[in-house]
């Protein structure tokens, strides 16, 4: 049920049943029916699917036929169309409000189930009913309203006046003192009433509680950065920037000290730029001007920070020249001499690439020189930045002399890593790139031209540093490959690397293969054993086959029309259960066989023991709590836990996700739903070798001893709305 926005306040009517399922039995067709209905959430959140089940039961001895099952929804849930599971026979006509489920007939003893989903498209409680005559069951389900941490607000809980007592609740703790029919609520939480009509009976109690909960503010840092100059010449670049927020946030941001909504430069809100740069174009202003940045986080919860943009001023001019490259060092100078009009006091500072100098200034300065000596002659293009607090900033660009090394003063290239062997395979495409850091040079290291012998005639090498090419033969292998490397000033040196070039595999359609091994005994010295196998051909051609055992390969040779071949592993690890040992040739083929136990003197892995116990959902009036818990006792605190629903535990199904530190008390879980029927549980504790003992118990079902409720009319009304987009 969604809420209506009117004159500031929000005004919510909703009623608060009692129980999950009120039942009668009733004569349809000649048969005691009963109708039940579940839902698989009792909380979401906007935007979640619920599943919704309808057990339509005949008890008594003779079929009931024509019998129509009417459901009702709240406003606020969507049906999903052709979501609905239904019984073979039957018809099912979803709608809004209403849906009914058509059924022909249902047999002595005999149950149908139906099945549907649905969307929650907005915050409240969701009741939904289904009817037969002469029974109804109820289910709801609370969407919570989100408000905005730090905000003001105001709920006032409202239920029929006139009965004996009132007892309200916050998160399942009675609230002292709060006893009349009226509740108003300045804090978030979990809000349900019980209310008596007659002292000593089973009171009414809401079904679904009223849940108010808190986003937090989005945190960031907003920047203002001025515009830049170019040469004298104010540029429009004048910045916006926001740092450490969450790109998931978005923003607006408009001129002023306050964010003004119905005039925002940046348009409706939208997603924050992975630059964090909000703007790029702001005009220098002529004095101090203040921008109000909004941002946002998903629940349209939002936080403004302001910042000022600062007048630009050109005051400063520079001109660079860069020296000529001495022969003796292979360096140069760069000198930049900068004029000042109207400078302030402070600190100016020169960068070139990543070399900084600092000169003070004073309102007198009308030129300064920054030199930048001893820096490499290399050809590349260097930026100066100059920069004055309080003035301006500028950027100039200058190319460096190239190279001037004599011949004499050079030194040789030398090689910084080897290159590891490399393998191709006859018929196969072979590409291998010499890696960047196998030479360093300690003049030109980034100016070096590769070359390279020893390649047979098949693969050839491509500048700057590729060999391609398809081998056609293993002749000659492994081949020592050669890599030379020069410098400019015609120095060198070499490194070398295997290629090893594998005969093409067996490719023969139609030949058979087949395996076996039988593993040895573990050796205690290194927990190892060996593999000795034979390998049957029926009309092999000539060539390689390739045996795999997980991580250890082997090759062996076979002749054309060979009967069989032996090979052997070693070094495999023992106590590692099943392997399969996989031969690839004309057809793969495979072999599975189980690894000898380990034979280390490694520690025993000793069960953990610890005691389990259920502890079954409770009743509040009527109304069954989601409050089941497993709880265990008697374990070493270093232990972990997991556990799944079922006789057995199921790792893809951990309820619990990974495996966990079980908390001081022992509850690993307190919000176990009531099942329909027995519902088993089973936990599995791992001691700090991951050696894991599992205990299931049964969670048995609750049954409310209260006979069923009225409802009890719930007005809600909200003052003082949190902070959302577009306030």
């Amino acid at each position: 049920m969604a809420f209506l926005k009117k004159y500031g306040f929000i005004i919510l009517l909703i009623s608060l049943l009692s129980s999950w399922t009120n039942r009668t039995e009733a004569q349809s067709g000649g048969g005691p029916l009963a109708i039940n209905k579940q839902v698989s959430r009792s909380k979401v959140s906007v935007g979640d699917t619920l599943t919704y089940t309808l057990i339509l039961s005949n008890s008594g001895t003779v079929p009931a036929t024509n019998l129509v099952v009417r459901d009702s929804a709240s406003v606020g849930l969507r049906y999903i169309p052709g979501s609905a599971s239904i019984p073979t026979g039957s018809n099912f006509t979803p709608g809004m409000p209403i849906s009914s489920w058509q059924i022909p007939s249902v047999g002595a003893g005999q149950s149908l189930t139906l099945t549907f989903r649905s969307v929650a498209d907005s915050a409240g409680i969701f009741y939904n009913q289904a009817t037969i005559p002469g029974d109804t069951a109820k289910t709801c389900t609370t969407v919570p309203i989100k408000v905005c941490a730090g905000d003001d607000f105001l709920f006032r809980l409202t239920v029929p006046a006139g009965r004996s007592s009132y007892r309200w609740f916050r998160n399942g703790i009675e609230l002292a003192g709060q006893t009349t029919n009226l509740l108003e609520i300045t804090t978030p939480g979990s809000y349900s009433v019980s209310v008596d009509d007659v002292t000593g009976k089973c009171p009414d109690f809401s079904q679904c509680p009223f849940i108010i909960e808190e986003d937090p503010l989005p945190t960031f840092q907003a920047q203002a950065i001025p515009a830049t100059c170019t040469t004298n010449t104010i540029q429009a670049n004048g910045q916006i920037v926001l740092t450490n927020v969450n790109p998931a946030y978005t923003y607006q941001y408009s001129a002023g000290p306050s964010f003004n909504p119905g005039l925002p430069l940046s348009g409706n809100p939208q997603p924050i730029p992975s630059t964090g740069i909000l703007a790029n174009n702001l005009p220098s202003p002529v004095a101090n001007t203040p921008y109000t940045i909004r941002v946002y986080n998903a629940a349209g919860c939002y936080t403004d920070q302001t910042v000022t943009l600062q007048p630009a001023t050109c005051c400063m001019t520079a001109v660079v020249s860069a020296g000529s490259c001495q022969t003796a060092t292979n360096t140069y100078t760069s000198t930049v001499i900068i004029t000042l009009s109207n400078p302030t006091t402070g600190t100016l500072t020169v960068t070139d690439g990543s070399v900084i100098r600092t000169l003070a200034t004073t309102s007198g300065t009308s030129s300064l020189t920054a030199v930048f000596a001893d820096l490499p002659s290399d050809a590349s293009i260097h930026t100066i930045t100059v920069s004055l607090p309080g003035c301006s900033s500028l950027t100039s660009t200058y190319t460096a002399p190239a190279s001037c090394t004599t011949s004499g003063a050079n030194t040789a290239p030398v090689v910084a890593n080897a290159i590891p062997p490399q393998s191709a395979t006859v018929g196969q495409n072979f590409s291998f790139t010499i890696p960047a850091n196998t030479f360093t040079d300690a003049e030109t290291s980034a100016s070096l031209t590769l070359a390279i012998s020893g390649l047979p005639p098949e693969l050839s090498f491509v500048s700057p540093a590729t060999i391609s090419g398809t081998p056609v033969t293993t002749l000659n292998s492994p081949l020592t490959i050669t890599v030379i490397a020069t410098d400019p000033g015609s120095l060198s040196t070499s490194t070398s690397f295997l290629l090893t070039i594998y005969p093409a595999p067996i490719t023969n359609p139609g030949k058979q293969l087949s395996v076996s091994a039988n593993p040895g005994a573990c050796n205690p010295a290194t927990n190892q054993y060996a593999l000795s196998g034979t390998i049957s051909l029926t009309g092999t051609e000539a060539g390689t086959l390739v045996i795999v055992d997980g991580n250890s390969t082997t090759t062996v040779s076979v002749s054309a029309n060979q009967n069989s071949v032996d090979f052997s592993l070693s070094g495999l690890p023992s106590g590692t259960g099943p392997h399969t040992i996989t031969v690839t040739g004309s057809v793969p083929t495979s072999f599975t066989y189980t690894s000898p136990a380990s034979c280390t003197s490694i520690q025993a892995c000793v069960a953990p023991t610890f005691t389990a116990k259920v502890i079954g959902v409770t009743c509040i009036g009527n109304v069954l709590q989601s409050n089941g818990q497993i709880i265990l006792s008697d374990f070493n605190p270093i232990y972990t836990y997991q556990y799944s629903a079922g006789a057995s535990f199921d790792p893809a199904a951990s309820l619990s996700g990974a495996a966990q530190l079980i908390p001081p008390g022992g509850s690993i879980v307190n919000n176990l739903v009531n099942p329909a029927t027995d519902q088993l549980y089973t936990v599995r504790v791992y001691n700090e070798l991951g050696c894991s003992t599992d205990v299931t118990m049964i969670l048995r079902s609750t049954v409310c001893g209260c006979p069923p409720d009225q409802c009890v009319p719930f007005v809600i009304t909200q003052t003082q709305r949190g902070k959302r987009i577009g306030d």
